[in-house]
């Protein structure tokens, strides 16, 4: 952790405020789904949902080991993500939510958190409110493939370093170890 105790104070608040700007997100999602939803739509509001937790889970490492940095009263930061867990299956490192499943009224009571909370981070700053999309899609931009044909459940994301964005946008990285095919007998 860094010496400087202020940007340590900083990132846990940020990520504090990234964990309960999803439950919002999750709540919002709840109560978007439609009165009888399709099979594919249930779907994807699951794996929407879970690729939501996956950013939650990642923002409560942070405030985990940032914590140090802040009051002792103010380190609780997990309220919001141990609500979703219970909510969730584990498949080994992966995570199924199912929303027929669930209690919506209980869920959105235990997530209540007010829009005003947020001010214009609750905006489409990164994070595109996927559960206002059409049955195509996003209206502006190429439509994901888990919204296409969403999975049973969601891995965990992969790391990319912000540094290694482009290589990723472009898959124009070249491979760190080139693979050699191995000698013919």
């Amino acid at each position: 952790m860094s010496d400087d105790p202020l940007s340590a104070a900083r990132a846990f608040w940020s990520a504090k405020l990234e964990v309960q700007l999803v439950a919002w997100r999750v709540a919002e999602a709840v109560k978007a789904l439609p009165e009888s939803p399709d099979s594919i739509t249930v779907r994807r509001w699951n794996v929407g949902i879970c690729r939501e937790i996956w950013t939650a889970v990642r923002a409560c490492g942070i405030c985990h080991v940032t914590q140090p940095a802040v009051p002792v009263a103010a380190r609780e930061s997990s309220q919001f993500v141990t609500t979703l867990l219970r909510h969730c299956r584990w498949i080994d490192r992966d995570l199924q939510f199912d929303l027929t499943g669930t209690d919506r009224t209980t869920l959105l009571r235990e997530l209540a958190v007010p829009e005003s909370y947020f001010g214009t981070l609750a905006g489409e700053h990164g994070y595109p409110r996927w559960w206002q999309w059409g049955a195509d899609g996003p209206s502006n931009g190429i439509c994901p493939t888990w919204w296409k044909n969403p999975p049973e459940h969601v891995s965990p994301p992969l790391l990319v370093f912000e540094e290694d964005l482009e290589d990723v946008r472009t898959q124009s990285a070249c491979p760190l170890h080139p693979v050699q095919a191995p000698a013919s007998r």
